[in-house]
């Protein structure tokens, strides 16, 4: 079984939908999924609320736009890609206003390719 966080945008209609839709999918596949108490009260899905803690999360689905994609990376203390053999790890940083990102890959390019990659996104994401 899969532990997957859901964190919605608390004032979009379709986010409410799509995070109901999302949470049957998965429970009807065995899976565990859950909205932190502030979103599923937002949204009137008071059912699908939980005090688990996010960052235990398997999985964390965010369901809206880029500040919900950034609620969520802060929710779940980082976030975790992984591309084949190499990873990258985004992690706020707790009490400076930065990122930091590392990369693990089968060469230091990669790895600096892959760690650079994340680091424009994140910047994207923050424009």
């Amino acid at each position: 079984m899969t532990g997957v966080v859901i964190v919605a945008h608390h004032e979009r209609a379709e986010a409410a939908a799509m995070a109901l839709d999302i949470c049957s999918w998965l429970a009807a596949r065995g899976h565990k999924a859950w909205l932190p108490p502030e979103d599923a009260e937002a949204l009137g899905l008071v059912e699908l609320g939980s005090e688990t803690d996010p960052s235990t999360a398997d999985l964390a689905v965010a369901v809206g736009g880029d500040g919900t994609v950034l609620r969520t990376v802060q929710l779940v203390d980082g976030v975790k890609a992984l591309h084949g053999d190499s990873w990258v790890l985004a992690l706020p940083d707790p009490e400076e206003p930065i990122t930091h990102v590392w990369a693990e890959a089968t060469s230091d390019a990669e790895a600096r390719r892959l760690s650079q990659e994340y680091g424009r996104r994140i910047r994207q994401l923050l424009r």
